[in-house]
């Protein structure tokens, strides 16, 4: 039997169900749906989907923004300076696409002079408010802008009067600007690198997944789960990697742990029985699962033709030939549906054909 459609991780799957939408909606809905795969942190599902949109869509500059952040996030950062530029050449007015485009040069690119600029740029244009106003002190302080700093931190306090860290800075600021001795500069203290969170291990294992480093990905969400054990999303997708590295008694494994944490999760269930059926060829424990799954969404072809492969290989023809017919049915152009219900139904009338593999 063929197992070509075996596995899918939930980025994966996002990526065929964006394709799959082909009604014609406004920009607002567009944009909306794609919403989801950016808040469940499938970055790469998310950025085919937003190269798509932007290519109906050439003037939507929320979208070319919020690009740069996928961009980003995924490492590649000459595409994320493109896309936040592309977003301000929009709308130059625009104060948060401005800040964007200074958290790119500031973090990314490590550029302290043109961040500044960019993050002044953005007070100017409406977009000043405690965050800003400190980053910008803290960037012009190193700039040695002495001057800007104190008027920049005092405005952090007037936003946040709380804000201990704008306080010192501020006093420091100010008096080695009134002694005029030393003339070394009291730049902030670099904050701690901070653990990386199971969030943005999923999200790079997704890209190195993405990227054919599958080795990689395990290694990472290896390091997810033993962070946090009862994350089903990591352990089906640890249940792909395995699969595809060849390691089967791993995968299954990692496939049914993500079935017992979440038992109503269709992409979990559908991932579980697609290894029992076309890895172990166990159909006795494949079937209800597809049946269950049926009952959810009778119009899923994937599950449709597996039921079919499992009945004839049980020599139940009949149920074969209902299930490659529905398959058939809700996609009229399956040339692989079409295929295997004519051979099934060759079989119920006594002649031989080829079978499809």
């Amino acid at each position: 039997m063929n197992d070509s459609h075996f596995g899918k991780t939930h980025f994966e799957l996002a990526i065929i169900n964006q394709r799959r939408k082909t009604t014609m909606k406004t920009l607002s809905e567009m944009y909306k749906d794609i919403q989801p795969l950016i808040d469940n942190g499938w970055n790469q599902a998310a950025v085919v989907a937003m190269e798509q949109l932007l290519l109906d869509q050439p003037n939507f500059a929320q979208g070319y923004h919020d690009l740069g952040e996928l961009y980003l996030t995924a490492g590649e950062k000459e595409k994320a300076g493109q896309a936040y530029h592309k977003a301000v050449d929009l709308e130059p007015q625009n104060h948060a696409f401005i800040k964007g485009m200074a958290d790119y040069y500031h973090v990314a690119m490590e550029n302290t002079q043109k961040a500044l600029a960019l993050y002044l740029e953005s007070i100017e244009k409406g977009g000043g408010n405690a965050e800003v106003f400190f980053i910008a002190a803290n960037l012009s302080l190193v700039a040695q802008r002495f001057d800007d700093a104190i008027a920049l931190y005092q405005k952090v306090l007037e936003e946040e009067p709380w804000h201990a860290e704008a306080f010192d800075y501020l006093e420091k600021v100010k008096a080695h600007v009134a002694s005029k001795g030393d003339t070394r500069v009291p730049e902030p203290e670099a904050e701690p690198e901070a653990e990386q969170s199971a969030d943005a291990l999923y999200e790079k294992a997704c890209g190195l997944g993405a990227g054919g480093q599958e080795e990689a990905a395990i290694g990472l969400l290896e390091k997810l789960i033993s962070l946090e054990p009862e994350n089903g999303v990591a352990h089906n997708d640890l249940g792909v990697y395995y699969h595809r590295s060849g390691q089967p008694e791993k995968s299954i494994e990692h496939y049914q742990i993500a079935v017992k944490l979440d038992p109503l999760n269709s992409t979990f269930q559908k991932n579980l029985a697609d290894f029992l059926c076309y890895v172990r060829g166990d159909y006795a424990r494949s079937l209800p699962i597809y049946l269950r799954l049926l009952k959810e969404d009778p119009e899923d072809v994937e599950v449709l033709m597996a039921a079919g492969d499992i009945s004839q290989a049980l020599g139940r023809l009949p149920n074969a030939a209902m299930f490659f017919r529905q398959a058939l049915e809700n996609e009229p152009w399956s040339t692989k549906a079409s295929e295997k219900l004519e051979a099934v139904e060759a079989l119920m009338d006594g002649t031989q054909v080829d079978q499809p593999a």
